[in-house]
Parts: C-alpha cells; sequence; structure tokens
C-alpha cells in the first residue's frame, strides 16, 4: 500500500471573505495480485513495468505523436496520460478521492 494525502487551503475571491476552504486529495496505490513466489514484487511492476511501457510508448508512432517527439519528463500529462491507463490494464492504478470544508474566518479581536 502506497498512500499520499495532500491539504491544501484555498483563500481567492469569495473564498477569502469567508475564510477559505481547505481541500483534502487522498491517493492509494493499488496492486491488483502479487505476493506471491514468481509473480514480480511490487517495485518491478512499480518502476520496470513502466520504464517498459514508456520506452514501448516511445517506440511507436502513435506514442511519438501524442508527446510531440523527443523525451519528456513523467510529470508531463502527455506521458502520465499516456501511461496510466496501460498500467491499470497491468494491475496497477491509482484511487484517489477528494474532501472540502470550508474554514471559519478568524475573528479578528480574537486572541
Amino acid at each position: 500500500l502506497h498512500q499520499h494525502e495532500v491539504a491544501l487551503v484555498l483563500c481567492v475571491g469569495e473564498l477569502a471573505r469567508e475564510g477559505g476552504v481547505e481541500t483534502t486529495i487522498l491517493s492509494t496505490l493499488v496492486l491488483a495480485g502479487g505476493g506471491a513466489p514468481g509473480v514480480p514484487s511490487a517495485m518491478a511492476r512499480t518502476v520496470g513495468l513502466t520504464a517498459a511501457l514508456g520506452v514501448r510508448l516511445l517506440l511507436s508512432e502513435r506514442g511519438r505523436a501524442s508527446l510531440g517527439g523527443g523525451v519528456h519528463i513523467p510529470t508531463h500529462p502527455a506521458v502520465w496520460g499516456a501511461l496510466l491507463p496501460l498500467l491499470e490494464a497491468e494491475g496497477v492504478r491509482f484511487d484517489e478521492s477528494c474532501s472540502a470544508a470550508p474554514l471559519a474566518r478568524p475573528d479578528p479581536g480574537a486572541v
């Protein structure tokens, strides 16, 4: 299990006048199967498989066209957007949830 939790406070426009909104994004890596003898490890599946699929993407004419040519960092939307469905087909996926809660505007007279 691999999980990231990111919390941020949005304070713009109307939200700032009301105190803002705290948003929490939770992303959990889910690996289907694995753990048995002879089955690739989680490291092999998340690192090795991702690298192999990236190479396959670069070697295909359609993949190169979708990236606009060249090599890109994996945070480029064209890269992860193309790889996530391929990873999911191999049993590697992320479940994401998002929650938001309004923050009370602080009382300026409070100490």
